[in-house]
């Protein structure tokens, strides 16, 4: 494991999972790291989640590395969407993403798809032409390359976001949707 451990008769029946499901709601959680990464495979069916879908679960053949290769969210939410979008029943679905995580100034595989689909010549575009600006004025090209780098993976979760929302619409679900985005800290490039 990784140094963590759960008390197995840990429950917590006021989290939002066990209160759905408590109204006829179908649970699930998703996170595209492995299950054992903060014994998440032992504590998150004790928030009430009928259903847990991990790295190994969805997507066995990749590996986390903490070198800036995560798996790519856009790519998971190519096959976690039928699993998390649950046709004609009410669902709660928490998916936990990692490939905005960092760091930033590694991922080779990563860097190069990015490049390969655009993203930095859309970045640069953006700033030759006024329509983003860094968020620091004189700062060293590492740097620089690492807040790039942090944007592209922030336009692949955007493009995540997408499919989940095409999804919702493909099954006449997204007026009935709420859609809650959140970070749990800031990004690590200085």
């Amino acid at each position: 494991t990784d140094g963590y451990s759960v008390d197995k008769k840990f429950k917590s029946p006021y989290s939002v999972a066990n209160i759905l499901k408590q109204n006829g709601y179908t649970t699930s959680y998703f996170h595209n790291n492995v299950k054992s990464f903060y014994s998440r495979d032992e504590y998150i069916p004790s928030l009430g989640f009928d259903n847990t879908y991990f790295l190994e679960d969805i997507n066995p053949e990749v590996k986390v590395t903490f070198d800036g290769n995560y798996p790519l969210d856009s790519q998971f939410m190519d096959k976690i969407k039928d699993y998390l979008v649950l046709e004609n029943q009410k669902f709660y679905s928490f998916y936990t993403t990692i490939s905005t995580h960092g760091p930033y100034n590694k991922g080779q595989k990563n860097i190069e798809h990015f490049q390969e689909v655009g993203y930095y010549n859309q970045i640069d575009y953006a700033i030759e032409n006024n329509l983003y600006e860094l968020p620091y004025k004189g700062i060293d090209e590492e740097v620089i390359a690492q807040i790039k780098n942090y944007q592209c993976e922030m336009m692949d979760l955007d493009l995540a976001i997408s499919k989940l929302i095409a999804k919702l619409i493909e099954t006449n679900q997204y007026d009935n949707t709420l859609l809650v985005l959140y970070g749990d800290h800031e990004i690590y490039y200085r």
